[in-house]
Parts: structure tokens; sequence; C-alpha cells
């Protein structure tokens, strides 16, 4: 070969490399303009200039990854084999097989072997891109924990996110799945943060790490505390995910007002904060906020229709005006999208329970245990069906597990007095009412949605009614009316406790209320006609005294001896006549007994309100209830259901225990004729109706 020929050979050579790296350069450029197509198209030149380089096959992978092009990427690392050998080019081509669904390939790939004998190694050198950190087998357990969670095996999924921060303790993301998800226990949540390597902080900043990992953690141990900004960090004071963290421990305190407040402030900034948007619709949910829920939801089917949350939302908005089946179709397309979206599994149990169809409330309730284990709400919603089902021994056994995740929720206490007072464990009840009772004083100073508490005393009074402290009862029922004024239940209980304290009056004024609130109310409608019954007779006995006296003063007076002579028989002949009509069974209302030495008839009245408890009469408002309908969640949180007083079906019978994350179904307002999703048929809109 010629001196001219090797001269000329290098020039190419020289020239084909500094064109190589001129393009590298510019499809830098463009995958940092987000231009990735264009990127594409010139790493592609790339490849074939340079034979399929690691480098450039790596960046060919990565553009075609970032259009969106997953099984093209795939097929093309696949081809060139370098996954086998390096560990970058595996968890790219895992994640594009994740990311194309299919989970078996993507787990295989990573479980592949560091060497194998079929690698090309003759094309290029050994090459891997920038990672001075390295972290990239923090990356590889965190996608593998992705795949096993998308496989349904949150057990390896938890075991491979710990395997990621242990690895990288700045992998944020994994942190968050084992959290948002529920994966871990309170005691396990506390247990990792613990472990975890702030000893590897590449800029000392321990105490700042550990101040954000620790806002991320569950908020139930802090129910009932103060909410402060942080002070050790005043420049995150206004972060959004700091503001998020403090509206879920507003929330999770029943302070759904400045939970709504802070929520609001973060989604002004950010209208599509994932973080924050599942608080914000928990409380809209709490509040009765009909119309701005309804906004919000079409607004992010909108923009984000192919997210959970989404249509998450429109079920919320649905189940609060009322529309059960509509919430569930389109929480059936979150959980089609998404289908370990724990909120919408709690709140397609809320849609059945408010139907009172509890077998399949407690399928779903079940299936959110399953992929909230770390959530007692679930558990609590469980306790509660059971509860209705009859089977308080069932119901306790959940709502003390539940109890072990939230020892602090106030809502667990409440549900097991409301089991405790069906079983007659009367003083157990009230001891668990009283201390629900203490945690509301204690935190209205926060401003506690108290309207959610009307129940509380209501079944305050019902139980001390039934201990016979019968001014106590009636204190706790005027609070109760205090708080829910137009409530004819409250109004029913007051009427009742009135009645047999022997107050006859009075119970007629209250039965007559409930009446005025609600006209079909059997129980108020049998009271009261029995409460007249009774007035009658006191005042016939009354009169009956009054002519006995007269007849002592004056016996000689003839018109008095012929008049007490006719009175006498026209009594005779009235009682002998109500004697043949109750025998014959023409009238309705049961015989008056024998009143005894009791002052006041209250023989009588027990005797007409264990009929009234036994069935024969009607049911009765007496005793606490349970509510059909429900705060994050969260819960909404339970509920976050993250739970409220009722719907007026189940307000008539029992009193309300609140479920988070829940709206009243009966205020079905104008905003309910509207399609919130903008595409369903009129015909589907009637068959709702």
């Amino acid at each position: 070969m010629t001196m001219s020929g090797i001269n000329g050979r290098n020039l190419r050579n020289s020239g084909n490399s500094n064109s190589s790296e001129f393009y590298r350069g510019m499809v830098q450029a463009y995958i940092e303009k987000q231009n990735y197509e264009t990127a594409c198209f010139w790493a592609d030149k790339l490849v074939s200039m340079n034979g399929g380089m690691q480098q450039d096959v790596y960046t060919l992978a990565k553009c075609l990854y970032l259009c969106g092009q997953y099984h093209r990427a795939a097929n093309l690392l696949q081809h060139y084999s370098y996954e086998r050998s390096n560990p970058h080019f595996r968890c790219l081509t895992a994640r594009c097989l994740y990311m194309a669904k299919e989970y078996q390939k993507a787990l295989e790939i990573l479980d592949t072997g560091t060497r194998s004998a079929q690698v090309h190694r003759s094309r290029s050198s050994a090459w891997e891109p920038a990672d001075p950190h390295k972290t990239i087998s923090a990356q590889i357990f965190l996608l593998k924990g992705k795949i096993y969670e998308a496989m349904m095996n949150r057990i390896l999924a938890a075991q491979n996110y710990k395997e990621a921060l242990a690895a990288d303790i700045y992998c944020v993301e994994a942190f968050d799945l084992l959290t948002q998800h529920q994966m871990l226990s309170t005691a396990e949540e506390v247990a990792l943060l613990e472990s975890l390597p702030f000893d590897k902080c590449l800029n000392s900043d321990v105490e700042f790490l550990r101040f954000i990992y620790s806002s991320k953690l569950k908020k139930y141990p802090f129910c009932g505390e103060e909410v402060q900004r942080p002070s050790q960090f005043p420049f995150l004071a206004k972060n959004l995910d700091v503001l998020t963290s403090e509206a879920e421990r507003h929330f999770y305190n029943c302070d759904f007002q400045m939970a709504y407040k802070v929520s609001t402030q973060v989604t002004k900034e950010d209208p599509y904060h994932v973080g924050c948007l599942p608080v914000y619709v928990a409380c809209l949910v709490e509040m009765k906020r009909a119309t701005e829920l309804f906004k919000i939801a079409h607004k992010l089917v909108e923009v984000m229709s192919e997210s959970a949350l989404a249509w998450y939302s429109v079920g919320a908005y649905y189940f609060l005006i009322g529309k059960h089946e509509q919430s569930r179709r389109n929480l059936n397309k979150a959980l089609t999208i998404d289908p370990v979206f724990g909120p919408a599994w709690l709140l397609f149990g809320h849609s059945f329970a408010t139907e009172r169809e509890h077998d399949q409330a407690m399928a779903a309730y079940f299936k959110a245990t399953q992929l909230m284990k770390g959530c007692h709400l679930p558990l609590l919603h469980v306790g509660l069906e059971c509860g209705l089902s009859n089977n308080p021994q069932l119901a306790m056994k959940f709502l003390d597990e539940a109890r072990l995740l939230a020892p602090k929720d106030p809502f667990i206490r409440h549900e097991m007095g409301v089991v405790k007072f069906n079983e007659k464990k009367y003083e157990e009840a009230l001891s668990l009412f009283k201390e629900t009772e203490e945690f509301v004083d204690r935190n209205k100073h926060s401003g506690v949605y108290l309207k959610k508490w009307e129940a509380l005393y209501n079944n305050l009074g019902h139980v001390s009614r039934k201990l016979k402290k019968y001014e106590e009862a009636q204190r706790y029922h005027q609070k109760a009316l205090l708080l829910c004024p137009a409530n004819a239940s409250t109004h029913s209980a007051i009427g009742l406790v009135h009645a047999v304290a022997g107050r006859t009056e009075a119970a007629i004024e209250s039965f007559h209320k409930a009446l005025s609130l609600r006209r079909d109310d059997a129980f108020s409608t049998t009271m009261l006609r029995y409460c007249i019954e009774k007035l009658v007779e006191e005042s016939n006995n009354a009169s009956d005294d009054e002519i006995v006296a007269a007849d002592a003063v004056d016996d000689s007076d003839e018109e008095s001896q012929i008049f007490a002579q006719k009175y006498s028989a026209s009594k005779k002949k009235s009682a002998d006549n109500t004697q043949g009509q109750g025998s014959s069974g023409k009238r309705g209302h049961p015989k008056t007994p024998d009143t005894g030495d009791m002052p006041g008839y209250l023989s009588w009245f027990k005797d007409s309100i264990s009929k009234i408890e036994s069935g024969s009469c009607g049911r009765s408002s007496d005793g606490p209830r349970h509510t059909s309908t429900p705060a994050a969640g969260e819960s909404s949180a339970r509920e976050k259901r993250m739970p409220s007083s009722g719907t007026e079906e189940s307000e008539d019978r029992y009193p309300i225990t609140r479920r988070k994350n829940r709206g009243r179904n009966s205020e079905s307002s104008s905003e309910g004729e509207r399609n919130i999703t903008g595409n369903a048929s009129s015909s589907d809109a009637e068959g709702n109706e």
C-alpha cells in the first residue's frame, strides 16, 4: 500500500470520528429540546455510520423509548444482545417491555446473568452511560418492584422497593410507592425510615432528607395533634409537596375546612398535582361541594383521560349526587387503567353500602384490604358492614385490627361503641363514646367539622337513656340538634326521652316537630298516638277526681247527685263499648294496661316501648344507627372514606355513624343532570334516572 493510500484512509477515519461526535452532540441537543422524532432520525444514522457501537445503539433506543415506540426499542436492544453484559442496556430493555405491558419478558431480562458466552464483544469495547453515583442497581430493583406490583405480587414488590432505597438513599420514587400504595403498616414505615442508609448522603443533608421522608409517612399516628409548618427548613413552607402533607394531616384530624383551604392553595398553583388531588377530591365530597367537584373532574378527564385519578374523580362526583350506577361505571374505568388503585375500590364499596348491598360492599372492601395493607379504612368499613349484618363478634374483630393500624382514629372507637350498644353492653358503649367525645372537645380549637359528630351526640343520648340518665340523654340530643336542626330522628329521640321520663306534653311537642320534618316517620306517629292517649287518660282521671270532690262537698245537692249518676252510667257504658270493640278486633289501639303505683304511668309507657322495640308497633329510633353513606383520601382520607351524615332513608331509623369519603346521596341537585364525561347518551341518563 502506498503512503498516499494510508494517509487518505487516516483522513477518512478522522473525518468519520469528527462527524460522529458532531451528530452525537446534535442528537443530545434535540433530546433536550424535546424534539424526539428528529433525534431518533439522526441517532439511527449514527448506528449505521459506526457499525452498531454500544453508545449509538443506546442513544437510538432511548430516543425510541421517548417517542413511545417501546416494542421497537426493545427489539433493537435485543438484536445487538448488549443487555446480557451491560446493566444499563438490561434496565432499558426491561423498561421498554414493562411499558409495553409484557411483564414476564421484562422480568426474564432483568434476571439474565451479567455474563454470557453469546455476547457480541467484537462489535465494540465496553461502554456505559454517565452514572456518577452508580445508581443503576437501584434502578433495576425499582423496576423489578414495579413489575411485581403490576403482576399483583405486592410482597416481592415491597422487598425490591426496599432494596432500591438501600442501594440509593435518594430514590424517592421507591419510598413513594411503598407509602402511597399502602404496602407497609405504620410500624413498618417507621422501621424503614430508621433503617435507611443516611450515612451515604452525598451533601451532608441528613436532617433535610430525614424530614422529607418523614413528611411522607402515614398521618394516622398524628391524629388529634396540632399541625405545624417546618420551622427548621423555612424555605419549604410553600413547597407543594409539603403543603400536600399538611393537608393530609388536617384531613385525618377531621379539620376538613383547613384541609380544603390548603389543598385549594396547592391546586391553584398546580391544578394537576397528582399527590394533592386525592385529598382535594375527598374534601369536596366531605363538604358536599358538588359543583366544584364537577368542574375539577371534567377538567381532569379532558387533560389526563388515561389516568385512573381522573375517572375516580368522576365516580366521586356521581357518588356525591346519588347516581351510584354511573359512579360504579366510572370507577370501573379507573380500575381498568390501574387495578391497584385503592381509593377507587373503597369508593366502589361505599356505593354498594349506600344501597345496602352488604355482600358486594364487603367484597370491594376486602379487595381494598389486600391492596392497602397499611390502611385502616377498609378494615373499618368491613367491621361496619358486619355490624349492619348483625354479626357483632366479626365486626369487633375487624375493628380491633383497624385500631391496631390507627390507634388514635376516633371513628373506630365510635363504631366499636355502636357494636357494644347493639350487644346491650351499655357501660362499654358509653365509655367508647366518651373517648370519642374527648377527641372532639380537644380538637374544637382546630376547626373540626362538627356536623360530622351529630351521630356521636345522638348515640351518647341513646346509651344514656338506656342507663336511665334521662337529663344527660336530653342534653346530648340537644347538642346534636344544634349541629343538625332539621334532623327528624333527633326530635324523635328527644320525644322518647320525655315520654319515658313522664313528660307527656313535652314528648307530644317533640314528636310533632319530628313529623313536621318527615311525615312518614312510623316511630314518631306511633309514639304520638300513645302519648295523646295517655294525655286523654290523665285528663279523664282528673275529671273523675273533680266530680268525687264535688260530691264530698255537697251530697244533699239534688242536681249534683243526678249528674253523678248520669256520669257513672255513661262511663260504665263507654267502658263496656270499649271492651266489646277490643275483643272484636275492630279497634286498632292497644288496651292501656294497669298503671300500678308508678308515677306518670311509667309502667304503661315501658310496656308500650317494649312493644315498639320488639317490632310490634313499627321500628323505632331507639338506638345507635349506622349510615349508608360517608373524608383521605385521603383520603380519603376512610376516605380516606379519605367518610358523612347519611341518606334520608337511613336517618329514618338509625343514628348516623360516619363513613369516610362518602357523600349524601339524597342531595341530588341540578348538577346531577349534567353529564360529566360529555359523551354519554341521553338514553343512559334516562336509564339511571
